[in-house]
């Protein structure tokens, strides 16, 4: 009797959390740089979570890692995001590989919600198919905008160069500010 309540308290648990939709089973991943992943989620679950890359067959995962984090705050209320592929080594090709939902990234072994294995391919679409399609951006809360220094354009009464990095020094400044104020940092 104890043992049957135990069990029923441990499914209810599992079936109101966090459930990996895709990638999983058949729906798995390319090696195109932007892949998706979907999930769906309670009240009562965690407002973010790390998504975190792994695969029993250490061979196959990128610098012999065992858990390789891909996005490190994602706000789980979206219900659907894209994460860029590892930069140093792109997507690793095989089967074998689970989406890991964890508590945060640096608590792998803290599962949330884990995917079905599914199949990393390489990519078959040729680039002119690729360059005609509709980009996806998922906005990820608590994520800034990237900030981007601009030059201005040359005037010719111009008389210095401008910094070596090719940005003005207002437009690093405004930056700047436009950053700590996007983050918080700066009260007016």
């Amino acid at each position: 009797m104890r043992s049957t309540i135990i069990s029923a308290v441990a499914f209810a648990a599992c079936a109101s959390a966090y459930t990996v939709l895709t990638p999983g089973g058949a729906s798995g991943w390319t090696t195109d740089p932007e892949q998706a992943f979907t999930w769906s989620r309670v009240n009562t679950d965690p407002l973010n979570f790390s998504a975190i890359l792994t695969n029993n067959n250490r061979a196959l995962m990128p610098d012999g890692v065992v858990h390789q984090v891909l996005f490190a705050l994602v706000d789980g209320t979206l219900e659907r995001a894209t994460v860029k592929a590892p930069a140093s080594t792109g997507w690793p090709v095989g089967k074998g590989f689970r989406l890991n939902f964890c508590r945060d990234s640096l608590s792998p072994n803290d599962i949330l919600a884990q995917s079905q294995e599914f199949e990393i391919r390489p990519n078959t679409t040729s680039s002119s198919s690729r360059l005609t399609s509709t980009p996806v951006n998922t906005p990820i809360a608590n994520t800034p905008a990237p900030v981007q220094a601009t030059t201005p354009a040359p005037s010719s009464s111009r008389t210095s160069n401008p910094p070596a990095n090719g940005a003005s020094a207002n437009g690093v400044q405004g930056g700047l500010l436009g950053l700590a104020a996007v983050l918080g940092l700066l009260v007016i």
